[in-house]
């Protein structure tokens, strides 16, 4: 299992706690981190020095002690610090006094499917805020717009069908040019997910695109990943995960694959498979994000972990 932030069991509760402490040791100088990744090509970089002699400085300023066992990546905008929980909610703390303003649940509820022995799948993609508004992908297979002052819900929209199908929004949000994209995977590969990237209009909710891992939207290919866009070709880049039982990396090229789309009309551009000869039973896939980044000569390069070493 995988979270973008920190994913812990039994008997590690505080050491998931003190990386989040960690995280806002000073809240004043970090400004605004408005999504996972901090920026559309994917860098985490803020662009802000930081020297081995204030690295060694370091302390914890206040910990934060996050309900349940994992939690996402933190992200902090207007003075406030925005994040998922295993407690089940998207929670809103201001910084200020480091005090909880709001919190929502987004838990999922009711049965799962026989294979997974879970009770109640709670949301672990970070969020992005954008124009005043907390865009969430919930443990309930749920899109969600938040209004960042007031926790109200402006919308929400099912996109992962986790009990009956056992889908789910491992992904954290991806906002551009008016829409937030969140991938489709599986909850727990004993009921594989038939992936897909799902774009939505960030006014309304409505789904304005969906790209099909599998091009008869079969199972595999599940994105549990964020994506990143290069600007300068206007394409935007996933890395996908499972190739599905029975196909090879041959007849389902786009998973386990790096995968341009145009986020658009959400259509593939091209793609490129590491792994010959792949197939359901070696478990490879992406579990990283790309991240795009030129060499001193000026190239433009895409780079990801796969699971293949």
């Amino acid at each position: 299992m995988r979270t973008d932030g920190c994913n812990v069991r039994s008997g590690t509760g505080l050491a998931c706690a003190m990386a989040l402490a960690f995280v806002l040791a000073r809240p004043a100088q970090a400004g605004d981190w408005t999504f996972y990744r901090h920026d559309l090509a994917g860098t985490a970089n803020a662009g802000e020095p930081l020297t081995t002699d204030q690295a060694r400085a370091l302390e914890v300023n206040r910990a934060l002690f996050a309900g349940g066992d994992d939690y996402s990546n933190p992200i902090v905008a207007g003075g406030s610090l925005y994040y998922t929980s295993g407690d089940g909610s998207v929670h809103a703390v201001g910084l200020a006094n480091f005090t909880e303003r709001w919190f929502y649940p987004l838990s999922a509820s009711g049965s799962l499917p026989p294979c997974i022995k879970l009770t109640r799948p709670a949301p672990v993609g970070a969020p992005a805020v954008v124009g005043g508004f907390v865009f969430v992908p919930g443990g309930d297979g749920s899109m969600y717009s938040i209004h960042a002052d007031t926790g109200k819900v402006e919308w929400s929209t099912p996109i992962a069908d986790v009990n009956n199908l056992g889908e789910f929004l491992w992904s954290s949000i991806f906002p551009l040019n008016g829409r937030v994209y969140v991938g489709v995977s599986s909850l727990i590969d004993c009921l594989l997910a038939a992936g897909r990237l799902v774009a939505l209009d960030q006014a309304t909710g409505q789904v304005t695109g969906t790209w099909w891992a599998d091009a008869t939207h079969g199972a595999g290919g599940g994105i549990w990943t964020q994506q990143a866009f290069d600007a300068s070709s206007g394409k935007l880049f996933a890395t996908t995960g499972t190739i599905a039982d029975g196909q090879t990396s041959a007849t389902q090229p786009w998973a386990d694959a790096f995968v341009a789309i145009d986020p658009a009309t959400m259509t593939t551009l091209d793609s490129f498979s590491p792994v010959p000869r792949d197939t359901f039973v070696e478990d490879f896939d992406f579990g990283t994000s790309p991240t795009l980044y030129d060499s001193p000569d000026g190239r433009h390069f895409i780079a990801a972990t796969d699971k293949n070493g």
